[in-house]
């Protein structure tokens, strides 16, 4: 056995000796008591060793980027799952078709009886990003559920200040606190949005109505309707990010 004073005892740092020590030893092989039948042996240990090491590493490196493949995979898909799930709980909803579970065999939401009724949204608040985008929040009373709501997002479009509104018209529903309006008409007088809260066939009243005023000259005005109203600051540029519910 080597002595650990001379050959290290980690194996990477035991390979590098021998492999610093493969020349000397076979080009010395008679001179240090060697016969070249050992000396060459010694060299064919060390190539294995060498060559183990690499597949190792290339291994450890392989299943390191294969993991990482993985995860990302896994997260992807549950973004992507959730999304499809949300989905069809929506449609479940607004289609008013409880066969929708069956079919896509995932359990209904919880008999209404057992549960509160849902509240209507508070605090609604807007932004609107520089790609003409609108982005709308809110909030739900305090001690109000959040399990299994779904919200349910109308808009009005006033043309001109001459003209009366549209009829209210569902634009999105979703299971979230938040809505993306991709398709926001800017080129308007003002467009009004109403969101409500929906939960195992119970729905809420439609929260105060939150408007998007526009004035000649300058940007929009946002304005909440509710008890915390008037966010008027002339037009947020901020970029919306959407809020997990």
């Amino acid at each position: 056995m080597a002595s650990s004073s001379v050959v290290p005892n980690n194996r990477e740092d035991m390979l590098k000796f021998y492999q610093n020590h493969v020349n000397p030893w076979l080009s010395n092989a008679t001179q240090i008591g060697l016969t070249n039948q050992q000396a060459t042996g010694f060299r064919d240990a060390v190539e294995a060793a060498t060559a183990a090491f690499a597949a190792a590493e290339a291994a450890r490196q392989a299943s390191k980027t294969a993991t990482q493949a993985y995860y990302q995979a896994t997260a992807d898909l549950r973004a992507n799952g959730g999304d499809v799930l949300q989905i069809i709980r929506t449609f479940a909803v607004t289609s008013g078709n409880p066969n929708v579970y069956t079919l896509a065999e995932i359990p209904p939401p919880k008999n209404p009886s057992s549960q509160p009724a849902p509240k209507a949204p508070i605090n609604i608040t807007g932004s609107l990003s520089l790609n003409g985008e609108l982005t709308l929040r809110w909030r739900l009373p305090t001690g109000s559920p959040e399990g299994g709501n779904f919200y349910m997002v109308e808009r009005r479009i006033q043309e001109s200040a001459s003209s009366g509104f549209t009829p209210w018209a569902l634009v999105g529903a979703n299971g979230r606190r938040d809505f993306i309006d991709p398709a926001f008409p800017a080129c308007v007088t003002s467009v009004q949005y109403r969101v409500r809260t929906q939960r195992s066939g119970q729905t809420s009243e439609w929260a105060p109505s939150f408007t998007v005023l526009f004035t000649s000259g300058g940007g929009p005005t946002f304005r909440f309707e509710g008890d915390q109203a008037d966010q008027t600051d002339g037009g947020s540029q901020d970029q919306p990010t959407r809020l997990a519910a």
